[in-house]
């Protein structure tokens, strides 16, 4: 899905029975950051652009988020229902340079950790609040509520599965 503009659209999995992930599951999915920080080099434009969030905004104390924030090139940031303590680690080399990732997470909140993996390659294990309540759905590119900081660029592929995979489904 291409959402060009980082700007208001993405897709909504509604809430339902079949959604519940549990406290711990594990996404994959090939990213490609295309905002306008690859025309003009300027950082400012990596700012809350959600990958996947199961809230409708950052602090509400239900679901999860994964993200990119803070004019951050190399980072993701995630949090839990509870914010803290959330997520902000180096996964690529460059959100800038607008190259396809193979990005996987794994939330796993029996251990309060998430996981953060590109090409199957392990980039960070990190303390993370555990995910909580999906009742609000399942915001791909978008928060729940369909607010404006949506991913910006490119995503295909997306797998989500409950329980923490093994490296084989990672790669």
């Amino acid at each position: 899905h291409d959402w060009n503009t980082g700007n208001g659209d993405g897709a909504l999995v509604p809430a339902s029975d079949n959604l519940d992930l549990g406290s711990t599951f594990t996404a994959s999915m090939w990213l490609k950051y295309e905002g306008n920080a690859v025309n003009t080099g300027n950082n400012n434009d990596i700012n809350y652009h959600r990958i996947l969030s199961a809230k409708n905004w950052w602090n509400e104390n239900r679901g999860f988020e994964f993200f990119v924030y803070d004019n951050q090139d190399k980072k993701v940031g995630g949090r839990g229902a509870p914010n803290n303590p959330s997520v902000n680690q180096n996964i690529v080399d460059s959100w800038k340079a607008s190259e396809w990732e193979f990005i996987t997470i794994v939330y796993n909140g029996l251990e309060g950790k998430m996981y953060g993996y590109n090409d199957g390659v392990q980039k960070f294990v990190t303390n993370c609040s555990p995910p909580g309540n999906m009742g609000r759905g399942l915001g791909i590119g978008v928060t729940t509520d369909g607010g404006d900081q949506t991913w910006d660029g490119l995503m295909d592929e997306l797998r989500i599965a409950t329980g923490q995979r093994s490296a084989d489904w990672i790669t």
